[in-house]
């Protein structure tokens, strides 16, 4: 059987423990806190919308708690997200959709900072999307502040094998010439977002990708009161951001 290029054994991991830390009895409190805040929406009076108040507070709530777990940089990998609701070895997994269903793109975040450097490793599987970029950002897209490019790699200008591996570094260091460098600046690198843009889904794949730390400090791991602290604040700041953009977009 092929390797899956989305579901290999760290997505699946890290959906554990994400599912686990949502049902928290605290992160559930929070979650529930938000529902007032759907019911009086405008959107939440139409038909439609009072049909999916579950259904989408749900994903809101559980992209954000995702982006607690996914962020973290002492377990830095690709994590499928902005996905729909699924279920892998008996573990029901909610969709983090939190303000957009896109099924031409196939979206993975990898927890970066500025401190230290990584290096993300590729590999084009057959035909790759139509277009596949690598975007530095200094927030969670939808984390309660609008997302600001510190910089973007595009596939079609790294250089790929015969293979076609590719590579490209994200760190503090200037590039000193370097195409294949994204340079990180104080306070403004947060995650690597990655967009497979899929024209024809009977003959395009995602391109396979691993990340290693190369240089640094590294990271602490969070402790599980630490993560339930961050996945309440997660909830509240998060679904406030969406509550508050949705009618302009």
């Amino acid at each position: 059987m092929a390797v899956s290029i989305l579901n290999g054994p760290e997505q699946l991991a890290l959906e554990r423990d994400a599912v686990r830390l949502f049902q928290h009895p605290e992160v559930q409190a929070a979650v529930a806190a938000k529902r007032q805040v759907f019911e009086a929406h405008p959107l939440a009076q139409t038909p439609a919308g009072r049909a999916t108040i579950d259904l989408n507070l749900e994903e809101m709530a559980f992209s954000a708690v995702v982006s607690v777990v996914a962020m973290n940089v002492s377990r830095s990998m690709p994590f499928w997200t902005l996905n729909l609701p699924h279920e892998r070895d008996g573990l029901k997994v909610p969709g983090t959709r939190h303000g957009v269903d896109n099924p031409d793109n196939v979206y993975r975040v990898i927890a970066v900072d500025d401190v230290n450097s990584f290096r993300i490793d590729g590999q084009v599987n057959e035909r790759p999307g139509a277009d596949v970029s690598f975007t530095l950002f200094n927030h969670y897209p939808g984390g309660g502040a609008d997302s600001q490019s510190q910089g973007v790699m595009i596939l079609s200008q790294l250089d790929q094998d015969a293979e076609g591996r590719f590579s490209f570094t994200v760190g503090p260091e200037d590039a000193e010439g370097r195409a294949n460098h994204i340079q990180s600046q104080p306070g403004q690198a947060r995650l690597i977002f990655v967009r497979d843009s899929l024209q024809d889904w009977s003959v395009e794949t995602p391109v396979s990708l691993s990340v290693t730390r190369t240089a640094g400090p590294g990271a602490a791991a969070p402790t599980e009161a630490e993560q339930v602290v961050a996945a309440v604040e997660a909830v509240s700041v998060s679904i406030d951001y969406w509550i508050r953009l949705m009618p302009t977009w």
